[in-house]
């Protein structure tokens, strides 16, 4: 499947399915752990997750309703409906702790270097320091006088 899951623990499904004549009722919740990836870095983020989900499915060709599955078959397979339930519980973006962030940062790189607000230096391009000085001229220049 096309998502972002790097990789999933087998998962433990617990729950109940009762018939009521042609219908089914499942009651189940799906607990475990996806590795995502980190939407800063890309490094792995384990995601525990734990869904209740309800199921209904009828055996009854003739019952028209969008949220009943029809079941023509000898089998109940929850398989899909637990697929579907655990790709709908992935998270937007999962951020990864502080510590591994920080150990997974690139810092520096070919013509950049990664500053953060505390870090900030005021620091003058090497190409523009000659503009800067013709400025300081020109205003003291003109302050000499007015």
């Amino acid at each position: 499947m096309d998502n972002d899951i790097r990789y999933i623990e087998p998962v433990l499904v617990e729950g109940t399915a009762r018939m009521d004549g042609e219908d089914i009722i499942c009651d189940f919740q799906i607990q475990g752990t996806m590795i995502l990836p980190c939407a800063r870095t890309l490094i792995d983020v384990p995601y525990v997750f734990s869904i209740d989900a309800y199921e209904s499915f009828t055996t009854s060709a003739y019952y028209e309703d969008e949220e009943v599955h029809l079941n023509d078959s000898e089998v109940l397979d929850l398989m899909p409906y637990i697929k579907e339930n655990v790709l709908l519980e992935i998270p937007l973006r999962v951020f990864a702790e502080k510590k591994e962030l920080e150990a997974n940062t690139v810092k520096e790189g070919n013509g950049w270097t990664l500053i953060t607000g505390e870090e900030k230096i005021e620091k003058v391009d090497p190409r523009l320091e000659k503009l800067k000085s013709l400025l300081n001229d020109k205003s003291n220049k003109e302050d000499s006088k007015g």
